[in-house]
């Protein structure tokens, strides 16, 4: 038997090329027309889910131009040119700092991405381990924004 801890949200972000982000889509349903990348191991649909600014639910289904499972590898997809990616904020923070990224809708927020340790379930964990993920649990939230 395993266990979960959370320990932090991982931040989503809509990232593209400079160019591509100049079609400047205004609503999630807009990002049909363009070209989106996924992060996904099967090729299938694929869906997103944002909360508008007053709070309104909104989700598309697409098929993906291109998907991946490697993060980093869709980052640079995305920097190429090749499509909008929903990526964690920390991997794209420099990307974007350089003008090689920009983001699309940031008023919309995406579904966090979650982070877990999971440890087998037993009585008395030791207090090295207790103590580390309570202090990845306190740290990690604030690296990740």
């Amino acid at each position: 038997r395993l266990v979960a801890r959370e320990l932090a949200p991982v931040p989503l972000i809509l990232v593209a090329a400079p160019a591509m982000a100049r079609a400047a889509p205004r609503h999630p349903r807009d990002l049909n027309a363009l070209p989106l990348l996924a992060h996904a191991t099967q090729d299938s649909p694929q869906s997103w889910h944002f909360v508008g600014p007053a709070g309104e639910a909104e989700s598309i289904e697409f098929r993906p131009r291109c998907l991946s499972s490697n993060l980093a590898a869709l980052r640079e997809m995305a920097r190429a040119g090749l499509g909008v990616a929903l990526l964690p904020h920390y991997l794209c923070a420099g990307s974007l700092a350089k003008g090689d990224l920009a983001q699309l809708l940031p008023a919309w927020r995406a579904a966090p991405a979650r982070i877990y340790a999971v440890m087998p379930a037993r009585r008395g964990a030791p207090l090295a381990l207790r103590r580390f993920l309570d202090f990845a649990a306190a740290e990690m939230p604030a690296l990740l924004a």
